[in-house]
């Protein structure tokens, strides 16, 4: 609970402090974790894996009847292929017995070929479309299935930059999506595809669904629908925007985001199926949100028209363009009995008894554009299904909240130097004047990087190596192995403080190929690997993937990666602007009831891609009663 009042200072004094805080006390005090189970019928290997790394409770179900169990079973995670709902469909008792007793049932991946299906399971009649380069936010405040999500929850940003360093939206943060109370992104746009699936994201004012992407001018002009009407202020000829509607709807208000880059749409009719009788003609403003409250909801069979009759020409503007942001035909409430908890419907609940329905059309991917992507995803579907009763596996360590970090000394194995303090040449990874210099650390090493406490081997009276370094490709020419670093403890986790320096970056082709199927697909390159050995003899390897768990150590703009935080970053003059990156690993021990006696670094099984180097190794324990 963050309260900025000043309870502690007033308790005593002030009565309303007193009873606030018994107040927050006997309400939180019965609090206890969720402690179910999730059960998991899915054939993608992605979902399931990427359901099963929230690191929560979740076991792969025998068969969907046993898995409608809710005795013993909170949450049943299927995938929504026609199969999968046929399934569904065929235990229909069973499944609404585990609804009724606040079970849920959480469908994955519905695409066009299941909607009818799922329509049918929910007594609904939906419409999807693709989800597209648009803008998503959270809408679920309130509900609690939605508790503690929020828009940096749902809102992903591309790895693609769309103007001054500001960059795009995700356009695959869900696969397809449903409609909800605003239909217009569900029609069929002015100059559009008449395939409501077909969809490429244009990334330019041209594109036809900027109309429907709930981004405006305030992030770049491409973001909106520029238009060409040519004329004066009273054109001989209107600019009619037609919208289709994909089947016979109810509107009862309609918005629209007028732009003023160029000249100004100022007069406006709204023309429904064609009937000029009943047209409703509004002036909008220069910029910005027009609301159109309807005298009453209007039954729409065909389509929507947006006219526009008259334009301010802007002095040394283009006269003949003019430009809007959005459009929004909105319902006069949406679906009954649907719970919305993002603007687009790619999370959609449908209640039914004490749980019910709930569709994830999160979109997971082998390659993430961006990497900070997964993380986000399993954390969103992490924390939905906790708030579906679904239970943490284990214990939870935070580096910073309760975790205690032991430094591992590297002393003894260093082989090569991090800055020219006492080298001049051949220092780091070989190039004069681009090294670790500015690293700083305490008197005795310590630092703490993401929340770790790590400890760099550092020399302040005589020369001597500061970091281990991998492979023949390194400088001078170095081992491809470093093996028998004293550990002597047991841990919970274990924590790498690395970096590389990556002598060949996944290609486009091998990139495309890492979601293909079959003999040509490509996963991305293990670069380094540390082996656990434990005081029993036996030894487990935690490997290290090129663009997941460590990259390229000079950066244009610094990202976390799926397996690995920023750790240090610092812009150099050598490096003509760009920075110095070490990332910061955090991998659970498989066996932490079991000392570690050694650990060893070896190079990866694609040695050749990079040369890593590994600064500092700690250990973690995560405080009981935490």
């Amino acid at each position: 609970v963050l309260s900025q009042l000043r309870i502690g200072g007033t308790l005593g004094l002030d009565p309303a402090a007193d009873v606030l805080l018994r107040n927050l006390l006997e309400h939180y005090a019965g609090a206890r974790p969720a402690e179910g189970v999730a059960a998991i019928l899915c054939d993608d290997p992605l979902l399931a894996e990427s359901v099963q790394a929230t690191g929560l409770r979740v076991e792969k179900a025998a068969d969907l009847a046993s898995a409608l169990d809710r005795a013993k079973t909170a949450v049943v995670i299927v995938q929504a292929t026609p199969a999968g709902l046929d399934a569904l469909a065929g235990q229909a008792a069973r499944v609404q017995a585990f609804q009724d007793a606040g079970g849920w049932v959480m469908l994955c991946g519905l695409t066009p070929d299941g909607l009818d299906r799922f329509n049918r399971l929910t007594g609904r009649n939906f419409m999807m479309r693709p989800f597209r380069l648009e803008q998503v936010t959270f809408e679920g405040a309130g509900q609690p299935l939605g508790s503690t999500l929020g828009n940096q929850d749902v809102s992903l940003v591309s790895a693609e930059t769309v103007i001054h360093g500001r960059m795009y939206p995700s356009w695959n943060t869900f696969s397809f999506v449903l409609d909800g109370r605003d239909i217009a992104p569900f029609c069929r746009m002015p100059d559009g595809p008449a395939d409501p699936y077909e969809y490429t994201a244009a990334k330019s004012d041209k594109d036809p669904y900027n109309f429907v992407n709930g981004l405006f001018n305030s992030l770049s002009w491409k973001c909106i629908r520029q238009l060409w009407w040519e004329g004066p202020e009273k054109p001989a000829r209107p600019l009619k925007l037609v919208f289709t509607l994909r089947r016979p709807d109810v509107v009862s208000q309609i918005n629209v985001w007028n732009n003023d880059n160029y000249s100004v749409i100022r007069d406006m009719d709204i023309v429904f199926d064609g009937d000029e009788a009943s047209a409703v003609s509004v002036t909008l403003p220069e910029q910005g949100l027009k609301e159109i409250l309807l005298p009453q909801p209007r039954a729409v069979t065909n389509a929507i028209m947006l006219r526009a009759r008259t334009k301010s020409i802007r002095p040394g503007r283009n006269a003949n363009m003019v430009g809007i942001e959005n459009v929004q035909f909105m319902r006069p409430a949406p679906p009954d009995g649907v719970v919305y908890l993002d603007n687009v419907g790619g999370l959609v609940a449908v209640p039914r008894g004490n749980g019910g329905w709930f569709l994830n059309q999160v979109k997971f991917m082998a390659d993430e554009p961006n990497k900070a992507n997964a993380a986000k995803k399993r954390n969103l579907v992490g924390v939905l299904l906790q708030n579906m009763g679904v239970g943490i596996a284990g214990r939870i360590g935070v580096p910073g909240v309760n975790v205690r970090c032991e430094p591992v000394n590297l002393m003894d194995w260093c082989n090569q130097y991090r800055d020219s303090h006492w080298v001049k040449t051949g220092v780091w990874f070989g190039q004069p004047g681009q090294d670790l210099e500015r690293l700083q650390t305490g008197e005795d090493g310590d630092i703490r990087l993401a929340n770790v406490d790590y400890r760099l081997v550092r020399f302040t009276t005589a020369p001597k190596q500061d970091c281990i370094m991998l492979g023949a490709k390194a400088p001078g020419g170095l081992p491809a192995s470093v093996k028998g670093i004293a550990v002597g403890r047991k841990a919970d986790l274990l924590f790498f403080l690395h970096t590389a320096n990556v002598l060949k970056p996944v290609n486009e082709d091998e990139r495309s190929r890492m979601v293909a199927k079959g003999r040509d697909t490509f996963t991305l390159p293990e670069v380094l690997r540390y082996v656990v050995n434990y005081e029993d003899g036996a030894s487990v390897t935690v490997p290290v993937a090129l663009e997941k768990g460590v990259d390229h150590w000079i950066r244009e703009e610094p990202a976390p990666l799926e397996n690995a935080q920023i750790a240090w970053a610092q812009r150099l003059e050598t490096l003509q602007g760009r920075q110095a990156v070490l990332y910061s690993m955090k991998a659970p021990n498989p066996r932490p009831d079991v000392a570690i006696k050694t650990i060893d670094i070896e190079q990866g099984r694609n040695a050749d891609r990079a040369v890593p180097a590994v600064l500092a190794i700690s250990t973690g324990t995560i405080l009981s009663g935490e």
